[in-house]
């Protein structure tokens, strides 16, 4: 709970803490009575004038304590005070039973400062274990002075410091002093701890969906297990029930969550969900577990509340052990998908892994000053169509690391070794293995210079880096593509070993990658940093994933570049470009603007390019007025669909005690989703009490990058 626009004017000033010691019995603890005059007979000790009483982490402070002798009950009378587990009263009468350790108040105030609450109540009866009984009591965590916002009043109050949960009888809600909600019984937190219970509704409505209503029920079963349900009313689809359950162990922990809609009123079918995460480790053995299922395929379209769960194409399904030891990794994987992208074709499909075993190791400064490398697998897969079989992929290799300050030096040897045995192979053989050495050095320089910049003193580098990387040809053109694709392009794909993702392809090389990074050092901090570089090849490139493919005949590669500038407090920019030389145009192009000033406030604005593919602008931020206003916003814009993908707009208003946010949203799931869906969002937060409509800071923080929640 933030509590930071809540001024502590009219709340009592605060006193030394005193504490009371765990498994202390404050009965067993010394009383001490103070009083600026003192009168005393056998029966009774009157003080008078700055009276107190102290008792272990209890204090009770009035202009006159009485404490009766025979009966070991303390009387309190005008300007009472009493302050115990972080709540304050005050009164005109008190009384005290020392024994019982029960402390009366009449017709007072009380204050709890960690959540900001208070009160007015005709009689509280405070107990030892911080257990409080009020009578006529009222309740808020609004400001003291005016009028509260929102207060809760009832007959019966009982607040447990213990539990952290207070309960009302017969209570009322009123906002702004009006009743508008009363409730025979109703129980609210009194401070962070989870607590069985309603959660705040969530509130919508929505194109698809209509009237959106989410009741959700939290149960707190025990400190390491709970259980959320989530009955939501659309009426356009229905009635759904969902559930979400957590469990923690002291070597597993796991999220099962699920939601099943009976004949949704729009396409008559039942849809379900379901998803199970579990992870468990045993000294260096982690087990993993990740099942993900949905009823069809316009699931997470109709029913996901994020762009980013719409638009995904594959649910995973994956049950994996690793094990780590001091200087490598092995691990066995099982892994299969549910497809939900209907453009999706059956070939297109991913394989299944059954299994994939894995192995890979790092051993420095062995024999010979050498590092050694070893990266293993072998792999079953398994496809409805394509074609199936076995993988066995070896990779073992050395290098020589020779590292100064000043640059460094680094020769490779490693060699490839990899054998399939397939099912069939309309390509060739069903046998077939491939034997290719990879050869690499890698050095680079480094140069540095004071320089003045900004009226500062500066440290200015110039780093420039060059590799060479040799893989003879090898023919595969009957080899079948199970993982393998082509790696995409940018500034650090220059000093990669292989062109493509996985070992399917391995690509013939006899490269120069030509590179210079120049940065801008403050007190060790990097500000900024400017790189470009380009290959010169010395050979064509024949092997391709598709032999029909021509051979790559260029001499050189595209031009890339990659900078990041954070220059100046809160400013951030960072940038990529890939410059086809040949054709004299831009392939790919990235710019991202950011500008962050204070906690609360973010200020972003993307560019994405790729020719003849995809080219969006994203302006997004959250801006605080000031402690009470913030607006948030994001404009995504797709410049090849000529179409909004999402266009967000909210507002959020923050008082001491309450908080509203308030957005409207205009969405697609994608440039091929001709139908954009509107909605339109509430949610209201009475601090320390509860709160209705949609969770927004979910989204914002979806939507928004740098959002931060709490402000």
């Amino acid at each position: 709970m933030r509590w930071a626009a809540c001024s502590a004017d009219g709340f009592p000033p605060t006193l030394p803490q005193l504490v009371l010691e765990d498994g202390v019995d404050r009965n067993s603890l010394p009383t001490q009575l103070d009083g600026d005059a003192a009168l005393s007979d056998p029966l009774r000790l009157a003080l008078t004038g700055g009276a107190s009483m102290e008792r272990g982490d209890q204090r009770l402070a009035a202009d006159t304590l009485v404490f009766n002798r025979q009966t070991n009950v303390l009387t309190a009378d005008g300007s009472v005070r009493v302050d115990q587990g972080g709540l304050t009263l005050f009164g005109d009468r008190a009384r005290m039973d020392v024994d019982d350790d029960e402390v009366r108040v009449f017709d007072g105030e009380y204050y709890y400062r960690p959540i900001h609450g208070r009160g007015t109540v005709g009689t509280l009866l405070l107990r030892g274990d911080n257990t409080a009984d009020l009578e006529s009591a009222s309740y808020t965590t609004c400001p003291v002075g005016d009028r509260p916002f929102w207060s809760i009043h009832g007959k019966e109050v009982r607040l447990n410091s213990n539990t952290g949960r207070g309960e009302a009888e017969n209570a009322v809600l009123r906002l702004g002093g009006v009743p508008v909600f009363y409730t025979p019984y109703v129980s609210f937190p009194i401070d962070d701890r989870r607590q069985t219970g309603l959660l705040p509704p969530r509130i919508g409505s929505s194109d698809s969906n209509g009237f959106d209503l989410t009741v959700p029920f939290y149960w707190n079963i025990a400190p390491e297990r709970d259980l959320t349900l989530y009955p939501r009313y659309m009426d356009r689809r229905g009635l759904m029930l969902g559930g979400r359950y957590r469990y923690l162990g002291r070597s597993y922990s796991g999220d099962i969550s699920g939601a099943f809609l009976s004949n949704d009123k729009q396409t008559d079918d039942n849809r379900y969900a379901f998803s199970w995460q579990h992870v468990s480790q045993i000294n260096r053995w982690v087990g993993r577990l990740d099942y993900n299922k949905v009823s069809d395929k316009q699931y997470l379209d109709d029913f996901g509340d994020s762009l980013l769960t719409s638009s995904a194409s594959y649910l995973p399904r994956l049950g994996q052990i690793t094990y780590q030891g001091n200087n490598w990794r092995g691990r066995v994987r099982l892994q299969k998908y549910q497809t939900i992208d209907e453009a999706i074709t059956a070939r297109q499909k991913p394989y299944e892994l059954l299994p994939e075993v894995q192995m890979i190791g790092r051993w420095v400064d062995g024999p010979l000053g050498l590092t050694y490398h070893f990266d293993g697998e072998a792999t079953a897969f398994d496809h409805d169509i394509k074609t199936e079989g076995n993988r066995l992929n070896l990779y073992p290799g050395l290098s020589l690391p020779l590292l100064q300050s000043w640059g460094h030096f680094i020769p490779k040897v490693s060699l490839s070794v990899t054998k399939y045995n397939l099912d069939e192979n309309p390509r060739g053989d069903t046998n077939i293995t491939r034997t290719t050495p990879v050869v690499s050095v890698d050095s680079g320089l480094v140069f540095e210079r004071p320089v003045e910049f900004l009226d500062q003193g500066w440290k200015q580098t110039l780093e420039p880096r060059l590799y060479y990387l040799y893989v003879p040809y090898r023919n595969q053109d009957d080899i079948p593509l199970f993982d393998t694709t082509r790696v995409s392009e940018d500034y650090y794909w220059m000093f990669r070993e292989n062109r493509f993702t996985g070992p399917d392809r391995l690509g013939d090389a006899n490269q120069l990658t030509v590179a210079l990074t120049s940065r801008m050092l403050s007190n060790g901090a990097e500000k900024a940093r400017f790189s470009i570089g380009q290959i010169r090849y010395f050979a064509n490139r024949r092997v391709e994933l598709n032999p029909r493919l021509p051979t790559q005949t260029v001499g050189y590669s595209d031009l890339f570049a990659d900078a990041s500038v954070t220059l100046f407090p809160g400013w951030s920019v960072r940038g990529a470009i890939q410059w086809d030389v040949k054709n004299e145009q831009t392939e790919v192009g990235r710019l991202d603007l950011r500008y962050k000033p204070i906690p609360g406030s973010v200020l972003g604005a993307s560019y994405r390019y790729t020719r003849d593919d995809y080219q969006q602008i994203d302006l997004a931020g959250a801006w605080r007025l000031n402690e009470r206003w913030r607006l948030m916003g994001r404009y995504l814009y797709s410049l090849e669909g000529d179409v909004v993908l999402e266009g967000l707009a909210g507002l959020e208003y923050e008082s001491c005690c309450w908080l509203v946010r308030v957005a409207g949203r205009h969405y697609r799931n994608g440039i091929d989703d001709a139908q954009a869906d509107n909605a339109v969002y509430v949610e209201l937060e009475l601090k320390g009490l509860g709160g209705l409509g949609t969770n927004l800071n979910q989204l914002f923080a979806e939507s928004i990058n740098g959002y931060e929640r709490g402000y």
